[in-house]
């Protein structure tokens, strides 16, 4: 059984499992909670430029222009109004109830659904270098000078 790392994810806070093969340092459980974290970070980027001189300046250029193509648009007959009143349908039934009975726990990885040991971290795993020493790879001081 693969080894597995549990584990937060930073957006939404669902607790993950992931096995040694799948993890690739992730911290969001899914795409889709990776793609919105990003979009919110660069909402917050956005932000800040427009905070700045450079960035208050040129939201100006952007407003004139779409002032002056505003202008040339002519305006449209509006929506048809709604029905007033509509109502949504009430679900009479009972929710139903399920009874799960669990005997033992079976962790399985939420990218691959591998089973999973029972021993979990809740670190990553430190990969070690390629043995190769940094003395022997890198030059000296004295052989980058010109003689």
């Amino acid at each position: 059984m693969e080894s597995a790392r549990l584990f937060h994810c930073v957006r939404c806070h669902t607790q993950v499992l992931i096995c040694r093969r799948c993890d690739r340092g992730q911290t969001h459980c899914s795409s889709t909670c990776s793609k919105e974290s990003r979009r919110e970070s660069l909402r917050q980027a956005g932000r800040r430029y427009q905070q700045t001189r450079q960035g208050q300046m040129k939201r100006a250029d952007r407003m004139r222009g779409y002032r002056a193509r505003e202008k040339q648009k002519v305006t449209h007959h509006g929506s048809p109004p709604g029905e007033v009143g509509a109502l949504l349908p009430v679900d009479t039934l009972p929710p139903k109830m399920i009874s799960v009975v669990v005997t033992r726990t079976d962790y399985r990885c939420h990218f691959c659904r591998q089973p999973c040991s029972d021993w979990l971290r809740r670190n990553f795993i430190k990969r070690r270098g390629s043995g190769v020493a940094l003395s022997n790879t890198r030059r000296s001081y004295r052989e980058h000078q010109p003689p």
